[in-house]
């Protein structure tokens, strides 16, 4: 019969098949008197001082051991680490996150999403119920994901971004059921602040520039300018839109565009390229 324990060794940091507290440990010891339960966030599991290979061990129960193990993706226990401690992100129990993977403080993974190997997700993400990410994903601070989006391998998105509900990304341009192409994945980068609408397609190797603004169900199959306001199948510029996510009326004399909503001005540096006069791009917007 297995060992209901595992004994952490504090010295060597080996976990070995522990005897039940109170009980006869290997070759006949006799471990120490049942300690008493700790007043600490960690009191359910068991501590023990003992003889037990003439170390100091505690003694962890073994399921509580092998769940904490399984059900995050730093795990929270780890020899140089000591005893379990709870991660600073929250995971929903019917959530998977395959280790090893970094996830930043703050972040939230809802009902029945999957997180796999070798992914980073920055703090204060949320990802919404039913949301994928592949293998070596990269997310920044703050990136909302909404229900049902799938992110795959090749895939960068920056802070803020805001990816709509059953989005939709690609990372290879002529897949083939028999043909394997792994290793040609292409790269799709959405950039800082970007919006993508609902149902909207986004075609692998492009570039969604800084706060644009993908319309609902656009398929985008080439490279989106900053503050670009894109719809339609295939997607077209339609006009510019805000930091804020107001669209920008025609520019005045000066080719001034004023934000309905806060005023700041926005003018094209040169043809195509729209730029904030009134706030650095590289800035977070002033808090309310």
């Amino acid at each position: 019969m297995r060992a209901p324990f595992l004994a952490y060794n504090a010295r060597s940091h080996a976990l070995t098949p522990g005897p039940s507290p109170g009980g006869r440990g290997e070759k006949g010891r006799r471990r120490s008197p049942k300690p008493q339960a700790e007043d600490d966030a960690h009191a359910h599991l068991s501590h023990s001082s003992s003889s037990f290979g003439n170390e100091e061990v505690a003694l962890i129960p073994r399921c509580a051991f092998v769940y904490l193990s399984f059900r995050f993706a730093d795990p929270p226990w780890s020899p140089s680490r000591g005893l379990p401690v709870e991660p600073a992100y929250f995971v929903h129990e019917s959530a998977y996150v395959d280790p090893p993977c970094e996830i930043g403080e703050g972040t939230k993974i809802w009902h029945f999403s999957h997180i796999m190997p070798n992914c980073t997700l920055g703090k204060r993400c949320i990802l919404g119920q039913n949301v994928v990410v592949s293998p070596n994903v990269v997310l920044g601070n703050n990136v909302k994901i909404q229900n049902n989006v799938s992110l795959y391998t090749g895939l960068v998105v920056e802070d803020d971004a805001f990816l709509g509900p059953s989005c939709v990304f690609t990372n290879i341009g002529n897949p083939r059921s028999e043909i394997v192409r792994r290793h040609l994945y292409e790269k799709t980068l959405v950039r800082r602040g970007a919006t993508i609408g609902a149902n909207a397609t986004i075609v692998c190797g492009t570039t969604i520039g800084r706060f644009a603004f993908i319309g609902a169900g656009a398929v985008v199959t080439k490279d989106v300018p900053d503050y670009a306001l894109v719809i339609g199948v295939p997607a077209r510029q339609a006009g510019w839109m805000s930091r804020h996510g107001y669209r920008l009326p025609a520019p005045d004399a000066e080719g001034i565009m004023k934000c309905p909503q806060t005023g700041w001005r926005y003018r094209e540096a040169e043809k195509g390229k729209l730029a904030c006069l009134d706030h650095s791009e590289d800035m977070p917007l002033p808090a309310v």
